[in-house]
């Protein structure tokens, strides 16, 4: 090669990589906090829907604890999965309304819901993996 014996020094994705988990991680908290404030000013819920978002509601906070300490395929893959689930989940309730009840329409909380999920799809999908042989230097 040249043989100057400088060092090429590239700039990318590693000087944002480390922090896109746990920017994905604090989003899935954010997720779960405005379901609780959508679930508190919904003026009529049907059990089985309370039920639904509080499942929701705890899955957000296991997905971002794991996201924020482990990054691996499983939680990005579990993460993701999640808010893809709230997403459609949201989409198909303000379009459509509940199953048997009020007609749907978009409010200001539903909106929020929708995008933050949107984004942390985005960013579970992105998000760069630990390097699962330098925390185990016996695995093969």
């Amino acid at each position: 090669m040249g043989g100057s014996g400088r060092e090429v020094v590239v700039r990318g994705r590693q000087e944002w990589a480390p922090r896109l988990p746990r920017t994905t991680a604090t989003l899935m908290a954010v997720l779960g906090l405005l379901l609780a404030v959508e679930l508190s000013s919904a003026a009529s819920v049907a059990g089985y829907a309370a039920a639904l978002v509080l499942a929701a509601m705890a899955g957000t906070a296991v997905a971002a604890w794991r996201m924020w300490v482990h990054c691996t395929f499983d939680v990005r893959l579990g993460t993701g999965g999640l808010a893809g689930l709230i997403l459609s989940g949201q989409v198909l309730v303000s379009s459509f309304g509940d199953p048997g009840g009020r007609a749907g329409q978009w409010h200001l909380d539903g909106i929020a819901v929708a995008a933050v999920s949107g984004i942390v799809l985005a960013l579970a999908a992105t998000a760069p993996v630990t390097d699962e042989t330098r925390r185990h230097p016996y695995a093969l």
